[in-house]
């Protein structure tokens, strides 16, 4: 797939983040400016309007026009050493009230987003922070921080909508965003393959681990991949870094070792152990279900 890179496909991701973020339709942005049609076909990346219409339509959007562009933006970070303390701080969760720093700021929202784009374990709603993330400067500098916010955005519009073609778009985007940091890759694989585990389609389950080419992935990835097959057959190895999720299904794993007779409590033990979090509980179910 070829990357996001031309001038109309920048211009129209910018456009359709900002018009959503200010929750206005296209014939509202549109209105006295252009025709509903242009802001349609600027949409699909077919060109872009000449600077007169960018300013009317940034004005409507309340932004800079560089904000639609990405023109005048000066990528040469010269970060300060204060605003260096300040990016290690934040990389590290000890940030101390809002953050200064452009790059900051940035690396700020991209923790923010992989702390909910979890459709099973709730909590703020990412739409607000894709959308400034995908038309922030910085997100087309680099292909890392472009293809971080495409994989982030296909997250959070399955968080939106959980359905099949949500996944295999999130699979499909897994494909060609290999720059993005592993972090990221690891989790939307897991969210991935547990939709589709739910959905009881595990060999397309093992196909998104696959599209992905991953060099390990999660404890939950491998739990959910051998929980129907029982081999590990050719899957990467699992990453050192455990969540909690990771922890219960291992101990699941081990505790489903015991006699027979005894698995019931240990899905029981579990489960009471991750009350919240919705994908322990599925899973649990659907074994319940199919023993």
């Amino acid at each position: 797939m070829e990357s996001p890179s031309t001038e109309g496909t920048v211009f129209a991701r910018r456009l359709k983040h900002s018009r959503m973020d200010n929750k206005l339709t296209q014939a509202r942005l549109a209105a006295g400016i252009c025709s509903p049609s242009a802001i349609s076909r600027w949409k699909s990346g077919q060109g872009i309007p000449d600077a007169e219409v960018i300013g009317a339509l940034a004005d409507r959007l309340e932004i800079d026009p560089s904000v639609l562009t990405g023109r005048g933006f000066d990528p040469r970070f010269a970060e300060s050493s204060e605003s260096f303390a300040e990016l290690i701080h934040t990389v590290f969760g000890e940030g101390n009230g809002a953050p200064e720093s452009h790059m900051t700021q940035w690396i700020g929202m991209f923790k923010e987003l992989l702390s909910v784009v979890d459709p099973w374990n709730g909590g703020a709603d990412p739409r607000r922070i894709i959308d400034a993330l995908a038309v922030d400067p910085l997100t087309e500098l680099t292909p890392v921080t472009w293809e971080s916010a495409e994989l982030l955005e296909a997250l959070v519009a399955l968080a939106e909508d959980q359905r099949l073609a949500q996944v295999e778009r999130l699979s499909e985007v897994l494909g060609w965003t290999t720059d993005a940091p592993q972090v990221l890759r690891r989790l939307a694989v897991e969210i991935a393959v547990g939709m589709l585990v739910l959905m009881k389609m595990p060999l397309a389950a093992w196909e998104v681990v696959s599209t992905a080419s991953l060099p390990d992935i999660t404890m939950t990835t491998f739990f959910l991949l051998t929980l129907s097959s029982k081999e590990a057959r050719d899957l990467p190895p699992v990453a050192d870094h455990r969540s909690s999720r990771d922890t219960a299904f291992s101990i699941l794993a081990e505790l489903l070792n015991l006699p027979p007779e005894n698995h019931d409590l240990a899905l029981r033990a579990v489960a009471i152990a991750c009350p919240q979090d919705a994908l322990v509980k599925g899973i649990i179910r659907q074994m319940r279900e199919e023993n």
